[in-house]
């Protein structure tokens, strides 16, 4: 099973997605499931914001290796399932993309909710961790089921 997390410009929520992701697999041995992340309007070789590095440090996860990409027609592809930040993400890969629609979902629906992950982009560090806390129940709750 293989997972992309999908955001604007893959610095942000998209990395701290797949860092947390990440650690979730090697913590419960779940060598099985693959792991990216890309942004819809990405520049490549971006490092990831201070922010996400700073929150995802506080848990262990060390994200400084981590370096923006695009989303292409190939990682689209390479994905079984693409994790959206916002309805807007989706649509864009939707468009882009439209032979993968199938596999196109919201992080949220693993939370019970609905609505978009917000950008913290900016912010100061309590933003990050805001952000992160919104999307860290959905992860785990998206752990779970492919861990099934």
């Amino acid at each position: 099973m293989n997972v992309l997390f999908v955001c604007t410009g893959n610095t942000c929520r998209s990395p701290m997605a797949e860092g947390y992701f990440r650690h979730l697999c090697q913590k419960n041995n779940a060598k099985d499931i693959g792991i990216k992340s890309a942004g819809v309007g990405a520049i490549d070789g971006c490092p990831t914001s201070d922010g996400a590095l700073m929150v995802l440090r506080g848990l262990g996860i060390d994200l400084s290796e981590h370096r923006s990409q695009r989303l292409t027609a190939s990682l689209s592809a390479w994905a079984d399932i693409i994790v959206a930040m916002t309805q807007g993400h989706k649509d864009i890969v939707s468009r882009q993309f439209s032979n993968f629609n199938g596999k196109i979902v919201l992080l949220k629906k693993y939370d019970g909710k609905s609505g978009d992950i917000f950008d913290p982009i900016g912010g100061d560090f309590s933003t990050y961790k805001a952000c992160f806390s919104d999307m860290r129940k959905a992860l785990d709750n998206l752990f779970a089921t492919l861990d099934k």
